[in-house]
């Protein structure tokens, strides 16, 4: 609220009563509140230096099917990642973020902060919800989006990724087997539009 009082700002949750959490759910309801034309969809763990979401924006105005508005995910220390929470939200991050902070590193990320107009999202098929819990639905919409949307556009700078603790079986239960199966088909899907088309249909069934 106080970097962004223009931005209508909605905290979702996957809204079932059974089942494990779904990600892809509760970013899809939070997409259909919304009433803006973009959608800033942002990982509570994840935090982004000023203007790097204004200079997505203004990607966005000019053309860029969706963006992503950073070069690379810095995930920080769990020491770090206190001092983080603990200053003003007025603290600006370095444009990149001192070695001793980072745990490891990826400019491979497409996950933690989209940027896309609210009308694209719904033309793909948003989130597919077939995706339980967490994994592999974020690569599966970058994916999606890459093929009928057009390429993502990055915007130079970090976004850092807070430490938290993680399930042990986060990789290996049964909900993330099913994911790496459905997120297979992602990939072979990937770059064809028709086949992609299938699989948002196929989600949306």
């Amino acid at each position: 609220d106080a970097l962004h009082p223009e931005a209508e700002i909605i905290t979702t949750h996957d809204d079932r009563i059974d089942g494990p959490f779904c990600r892809s759910r509760a970013v899809n309801r939070g997409a259909e509140m919304a009433s803006g034309d973009v959608l800033v969809i942002a990982d509570a763990d994840i935090a982004v230096r000023h203007g790097q979401m204004a200079a997505g924006l203004e990607r966005l105005d000019a053309g860029a099917p969706w963006v992503l508005p950073y070069r690379r995910m810095a995930h920080l220390t769990g020491s770090w990642t206190q001092e983080v929470l603990a200053a003003s939200p007025w603290f600006d991050l370095p444009d990149r973020v001192h070695a001793d902070a980072v745990r490891f590193q990826s400019t491979a990320s497409v996950c933690g902060l989209v940027m896309i107009r609210r009308d694209d999202y719904r033309a793909i098929g948003g989130n597919d919800e077939r995706f339980m819990s967490w994994g592999h639905e974020d690569v599966a919409f970058a994916m999606k989006a890459d093929t009928l949307l057009g390429e993502v556009h990055r915007i130079d700078g970090d976004v850092i990724h807070l430490y938290h603790d993680l399930r042990a079986d986060r990789k290996t239960d049964t909900h993330a087997r099913a994911n790496r199966d459905l997120g297979r088909q992602y990939e072979r899907a990937a770059g064809d539009p028709e086949a992609m088309t299938t699989l948002v249909r196929q989600a949306l069934a």
